[in-house]
């Protein structure tokens, strides 16, 4: 032995050593990695080469469940494998839920159902887990808990959002269900957009469409949230609860009862909400839009091109039944034909009530008035409807609409 070297029989012993702790790193990287990539598509083949890996159980665990009728001896099998990875790796909520899921399998409830509140406190990104929960929550007839575990699902994955959002819309018509729901909408959960686009698509209840906006509280100047209060009133409107989307309107506006005459009549202001606002034609040959006018401000500019007639602005209103007054002012410019302006209102449900032939003149602007009625019954919404009609181009102006 030199100075500084080492025995014979341990200088020999040296390269074997590396060689297999190489061995063993490669086994050991392989097995990790097949545990990270493919051991959920081949549970086999990952467990023979990383006995000790999660995915892999998980993933025959999950072909077992799917399986029809899948046998005693394979169950145990693989709830003794699921108990060994969560055993192993006690803070892995997918080990955990996946055990839970063959517990309940095995018809035990209760074992199956700490779990999966285990797993949940692992980790509440686990949708088998939220789904599970919300199933148990429900066969125990606990909306709360319910509606807790939508809101978890819905919050971590866009695309449950599609599974759950119809259910929870159909459910919403139960009071008892929508009394848990409106606190969670409150808080503007990060589905709440999708839930709002999708209830004013498919929602069926009137009643429960008006607490949620009401409850939701869109900050109206906010164009998105406008156009969502908006779809919910269209909703409501084509259900034909007038009523309803009558005191919804103002209860969004802050304003009380049913009453509601022509808003934005002088056309100074350019917000409101549709279809209680000015709905406006702005393409094709017939058009309407908000301008200045002359000695007056602004009003609204009605146009027809090529001799085309049809209704060029309409708006929804809610007036009392009995005698009423449409004033205005109309005007025109000398060298544009003014073609035939007409004020047509009806019922909400489509009963004409009154159509009136706004008057031409030569002068620049004139006043006008007109008096129509409402009856007593079914017309709690009324349609005001301004029509043009001319042999060629034509193009007037309305202002200071007023119902009184």
């Amino acid at each position: 032995m030199s100075e500084f070297g080492l025995p014979r029989g341990v200088a020999f012993i040296r390269p074997i050593a590396i060689l297999i702790g190489g061995l063993l790193l490669l086994w050991f990287s392989i097995g990790v990695t097949f545990n990270f990539t493919i051991a959920d598509r081949h549970p086999e083949l990952a467990q023979a080469l990383w006995p000790v890996g999660v995915t892999a159980r998980l993933a025959d665990a999950e072909v077992t469940l799917a399986t029809p009728s899948p046998t005693s001896a394979k169950l145990e099998q693989v709830y003794k494998a699921l108990r060994n990875a969560a055993l192993r790796e006690p803070v892995s909520s997918y080990a955990l839920g996946m055990l839970g899921a063959v517990t309940d399998y095995r018809q035990d409830k209760a074992r199956a159902r700490t779990l999966f509140k285990l797993s949940e406190q692992m980790s509440r990104r686990n949708l088998l887990t939220q789904m599970w929960l919300i199933q148990d929550a429900v066969g125990r007839d606990d909306v709360r808990e319910a509606i807790h575990h939508y809101d978890r699902a819905m919050r971590v994955s866009v695309e449950t959002r599609e599974q759950l959002m119809p259910v929870l819309i159909s459910a919403a018509s139960a009071p008892g269900i929508l009394k848990e729901l409106l606190p969670v909408l409150a808080e503007r959960p990060t589905w709440w957009r999708d839930f709002a686009r999708e209830i004013s698509k498919t929602g069926s209840d009137p009643r429960a469409m008006s607490a949620i906006i009401i409850g939701l509280k869109p900050n109206l100047l906010n164009i998105d949230e406008r156009h969502a209060a908006e779809g919910f009133l269209r909703r409501i409107v084509a259900l034909k609860a007038r009523r309803i989307a009558l005191r919804t309107v103002n209860r969004l506006e802050g304003k009380r009862g049913l009453y509601r005459t022509i808003q934005n009549g002088a056309f100074e202001e350019g917000l409101g909400l549709l279809p209680f606002a000015w709905l406006m034609h702005e393409q094709g040959e017939i058009q309407a839009y908000r301008g200045a006018v002359p000695n007056s401000g602004y009003g609204i500019w009605i146009e027809t091109h090529n001799g085309v007639d049809g209704d060029a602005a309409k708006q929804l209103i809610g007036l009392g039944p009995g005698r009423h007054v449409f004033t205005g002012v109309v005007g025109s410019e000398p060298s544009v034909s003014a073609g035939q302006v007409s004020i047509n209102i009806s019922c909400g449900g489509g009963q004409a009530l009154k159509s009136f032939s706004v008057p031409a003149s030569s002068d620049m602007k004139k006043n006008f008035q007109f008096a129509f009625d409402v009856p007593k019954k079914n017309c709690w919404t009324q349609w005001i409807t301004l029509h043009i009609a001319s042999e060629s181009d034509a193009r007037r102006w309305l202002d200071d609409l007023l119902v009184r």
